[in-house]
Parts: C-alpha cells; structure tokens; sequence
C-alpha cells in the first residue's frame, strides 16, 4: 500500500519500484507539475487545474514569450488553426496568472520581413506551404531577463496532447533557471550502464529510465556514491531508489538530512522486477531500519494481490495459452486511489506489477496518508510465488480475498 508519511521533521513519498516501471512518464509528469485539466468553456477558453497554478503565480522575474504563427498556415491545415487557438489562449491564461510577469508577442512571419529573420534567428523552423517555394512558421521563443533562451522550433501535430506540458516545462525553466539539486542513491542503474553479462563481462549498454530523463527536464539530479557518508547542503531533495546494502554511515547521513529538513522521496519494493535476475539478492536492511525509526514498515516478502484489479494476461501453460488474471497485476482505478490528493487525484488508472506493501508501525506518531490502496477483495502474496516463471492459473485458483491487503 503506497503511502506518504508527513511529520514535523520530515516527508517521505514511498512507492513500489514496479509502479516507477510501469508509469514513470506519467506519474512523474503528474508528480512535478500536477495534472493539466482542460476544459472547453463558453467562450472556448482552457481552465487550468489548481496544482499547475504556482508555477505562474511565482514567477520572480519578467519572462517575454514570442508566438510565431503563419496565417497562411492556418488557412491550408484547420488542425494548425485550432492548435494556434489552444496555444494562444494557455499563454493569455498564464500572462494572467503571472500578474504581469510574463509578456506575451503573437507575430506574424512575413516571407523576407525582419519578423521571419528574427524567427530564424531563434532557430524556428520553416515547412513548406504548396509548390511555389513559400514556409510557414508556428514555433515559439522565450525568453528571461537573464537571456537564457527557450524554444519550440515547430508545434507538431503528434505532440498536441503534450502541448500544455511542453509550455509549462518552458516557463518553468526560465523562471528557475538554477535548479533544485536531487540527490540520487540508488543499486539501480536509472542513469544507464553496463548490465546482462556474468561477472562484469559481455554486459550491453543499458539506456537510462525514462523517467530520468523527464526528471532532468526540471532538476538537477547528482547521482550519488552507495556509500556516501555525507548528503551535500545543496541537495534539496534525496531520491532513494532501491537503496540496496546501506552502510551505517550511510544509514546515519541519511538520517542528519531528514533530521536538518531535508525532502526524502523514497521507494522500495520486495520484488523490483526492473533489477533484472539481481533483484532477488537486495538487501533493504538498511533502508527498512530507517524506516522503522521512522514509523512505518515494509512488509516482508509479500506483495499486494486484488482480485478486483487483477490485470488479463496470456499464460502458456503446457500446449496451449491461457488466458487468466494476474492478481499480482493490477490495474488501479479511481476507487484505490487517495481522490484528495493533488498528485495523483485527477488520474484515472494506475497500473502496478508485484507491487510491495508499507504498514504503520504500531505506536508510531506519524502520520500515514495512503495515495494508492487495494481493494476488498485482496491478499497478501508470498514474494517468491511471483518470480522466475509465476504459476498466474494456479495464483487465481489459490486466491482467497480477504480485507484490504
């Protein structure tokens, strides 16, 4: 059961590993900048959810936004036309919300005009309108009174859906042009490497973790030694991932953080699938120390199972495929989730694999906000039930739902 934990000394975002695999990319959109609400208004404005709000209403210094849109472009794609009209009206709102902070210009790209010369200059870029030779424009540049520079070269169509999240991610980073350090320690390699070989030999390089890229978009992340005995004081935020075989001392610099009020973001799993054939070697005992000092506890070698969640798969069993449900596998809906919650309460469907368990320890004082929940009919799973090649048939059959696992 995902939880966060809130005391006066510290906060501690604690989820499985599987549900970083599964929807990094969307969580962690949501988990920075919120869930974006569009809604079609009367007059054909957008609203903008609650939770992006004070990434305009805290803009510090003047930010100017130049929209470069060809007409001609509008009159031969409608599609363009209507993104023009979405783009435009995001931007007013957010001028709006800024108080002045930020200046938006709408120019038009005159072929052979100073205009089309400074677009270029922003490195936009032309597409080709008919057979005569003539380009279009519908980019953005912006920039801050430092003149630090961000552009859109072209607003494509496949990235409509996106259009909000690649504005705001601009803003944001002009209006912080120092980001915030993470630290990250973590057995995993998030950042890429080396893996798939036997004792360091005939590995293939790995890429990083999708999410780490989008966690770059916004901060600047500093991969710290295992071992580190020492958080640096212009760290922020430390992200533990999988924190395997802590030290004592690292287990004793982790803690001075918290203790002078540091941020911890933490997650852990009985069964990280995504360590490959070296997740069943981890050793949590240091993380889940601290973690018991801290009033809540990662249930040993269990995993959530739910019967209503339970994800459909194909299951080769013998001769033939079967089709069952996982009921190590969830699909996580509005009913599981803390609906509360900024981050997670506008989202629609979560899905997790061999998902771990966090509980409150007994007479602990913090306080335990669950964000993601099974449901009635769920259960505890024996760990090594699920890895290897899982018998899902026989998990099915075996299933006795009981309370909330």
């Amino acid at each position: 059961m995902p939880s966060r934990f809130d005391s006066p000394r510290f906060a501690v975002l604690a989820v499985a590993i599987a549900a970083v695999l599964f929807f990094s990319i969307n969580v962690l959109a949501n988990l920075w900048l919120g869930k974006f609400r569009i809604d079609a208004t009367q007059g054909g404005a957008y609203t903008i959810s609650k939770q992006i709000k004070p990434v305009f209403e805290n803009i510090d210094e003047p930010i100017t936004v130049r929209l470069y849109y060809s007409e001609a472009l509008g009159a031969a794609s409608p599609r363009h036309a209507a993104l023009y009209r979405r783009v435009r009206e995001l931007l007013e709102q957010y001028a709006k919300l800024s108080k002045g902070k930020i200046n938006v210009v709408y120019e038009n790209p005159e072929p052979f005009s100073d205009t089309e010369d400074r677009a270029v200059g922003f490195g936009l870029q032309a597409v080709p309108l008919g057979d005569m030779g003539e380009v279009a424009y519908f980019g953005l540049a912006a920039t801050n009174a430092t003149d630090d520079q961000q552009v859109i070269p072209f607003f494509n169509l496949e990235r409509e859906q996106f259009v909000e999240y690649d504005l705001t991610k601009l803003i944001y980073s002009l209006s912080k042009p120092n980001q915030a350090k993470i630290g990250l320690i973590s057995s995993l390699q998030l950042a890429g490497g080396m893996g798939g070989g036997q004792m360091g030999m005939g590995g293939q390089q790995t890429p990083p973790w999708a999410v780490m890229g989008q966690i770059k978009d916004f901060f600047d992340v500093r991969e710290l030694d295992i071992n580190v005995t020492d958080i640096p004081k212009d760290i922020s935020l430390l992200m533990l991932v999988q924190p395997s075989n802590l030290t004592p001392a690292t287990q004793f610099a982790i803690d001075q953080f918290v203790l002078r009020g540091g941020r911890l973001l933490v997650f852990v799993d009985p069964n990280p699938e995504s360590a490959g054939t070296m997740g069943g070697s981890d050793n949590l005992d240091g993380i889940k120390k601290l973690m018991t000092a801290w009033g809540v506890n990662l249930v040993d070698g269990k995993i959530a199972g739910d019967l209503d969640a339970a994800i459909r798969v194909n299951s080769d069993s013998g001769d033939h495929p079967i089709v069952s449900d996982y009921v190590a596998w969830l699909q996580l809906g509005p009913e599981n989730f803390d609906r509360q919650d900024a981050i997670i309460g506008d989202l629609k469907q979560i899905d997790v694999g061999t998902a771990g368990l966090l509980e409150k320890i007994g007479n602990a004082t913090t306080t335990v906000t669950p964000l993601l929940m099974t449901g009635t009919k769920s259960m505890r799973i024996d760990v090594q039930k699920v890895q290897g090649m899982p018998d899902i048939v026989g998990l099915f059959r075996d299933f006795k739902p009981g309370h909330r696992a």
